[in-house]
This record gives structure tokens, sequence and C-alpha cells, in this order.
């Protein structure tokens, strides 16, 4: 059925909230690298991720969202910080204001022996990913 390898997938995973203009907030484990690890896990690849995450409640619930999708979180990628949000408030004609709070400091990682995929445009400019040898 084609090749299962291990895949890497580094960048964010966050928690989008989304504001509606009748004042409800709702939250859901997101950002584009975990939507691509999910997808990945769903193809029935071993799939990483390579991420930073709060201990706090947005956390546990971007980890759980994670574990039920068959996403191996890599060590390392817990801290002790506020997990990232994406918040869309939503006018009442429907168009959407975009406030982002996303940090890119990560913590020691052991990286597993994997090919990396980072989708395009989404990680930080200044990581510099080589090789494995």
């Amino acid at each position: 059925m084609g090749d299962k390898s291990g895949v890497l997938v580094v960048g964010e995973a966050l928690v989008d909230v989304v504001v509606r203009s009748d004042g409800t907030v709702s939250e859901h484990p997101g950002g584009s690298p975990l939507n691509v690890a999910i997808g990945l896990a769903r193809l029935e690849r071993e799939t990483h991720l390579l991420t930073r995450l709060g201990h706090e409640e947005r956390g546990r619930s971007v980890l759980h969202q994670l574990g039920s999708s068959g996403v191996q979180l890599v060590e390392g990628s817990v801290l002790p910080v506020a997990t990232a949000t994406a918040a869309a408030t939503l006018a009442p004609d429907g168009s959407a204001t975009y406030e982002f709070d996303l940090h890119w400091e990560l913590g020691q990682a052991v990286l597993p022996a994997a090919p990396v995929a980072v989708p395009p445009g989404r990680s930080p400019p200044s990581w510099s990913l080589g090789r494995r040898r």
C-alpha cells in the first residue's frame, strides 16, 4: 500500500479562539502543522510533532486532540509557557479580524529518526533545519 515511513512535522499547534458577533466564544485545537500531523497519522503514518505547548488547559486540549489522533508529541514540546492562540472575532456581516499570540522559543528536544515535513510558509524564518546523516 505504499511507503509508510515516519514523518516529523515541525510547527505551531495552537488554540483557535472564535468570538462570534453575539459574544459567544468557542475554542478548538488548530494550527496548520497540527492539522498536517493529524492528517498524516490518519493515513497510518508514524507521525511526530515538534511544537511549543503550555501545561495549562489549552495545552491539555491540544495534547488530547493529538493523542486521540495518533500523533506522537516530541519530548520537549511541552514547556512552562502559555499555549499559542489564534483569535478570530466575527462581525455581524460574517467578516473577521484576527489576532495571533504565537511565540517560537522551543525547548530542548530529542528528534525521532524521521523525514521532516514543514508546511510551506508556516515555520519561523529563523529556523535552520539540517539533514540527518
